[in-house]
């Protein structure tokens, strides 16, 4: 078995956010009382094997990777 490595790289030209500095989301609290906001960054975060962001000039640039065993 080969690891290759899935790289998704992401850029706008908004305001700089920086993703990896947002707050985590609290999910020990219910659905029903969370701040909206933040999950998709958690999971990302969770799932991807690293994430990088970058701000070059006007651009923010987040580059997510995966791991992905080829048989």
């Amino acid at each position: 078995h080969e690891d290759e490595m899935l790289i998704i790289r992401l850029e706008d030209d908004g305001i700089p956010f920086d993703p990896l500095k947002a707050e985590e989301p609290d999910c020990e609290c219910p659905v029903e009382e969370r701040k909206i906001g933040n999950l998709g960054i958690h999971l990302t975060k969770k799932f991807m094997d690293d994430m990088v962001y970058e701000r070059l000039g006007n651009r923010n640039i987040l580059t997510v990777k995966k791991k992905i065993t080829v048989t």
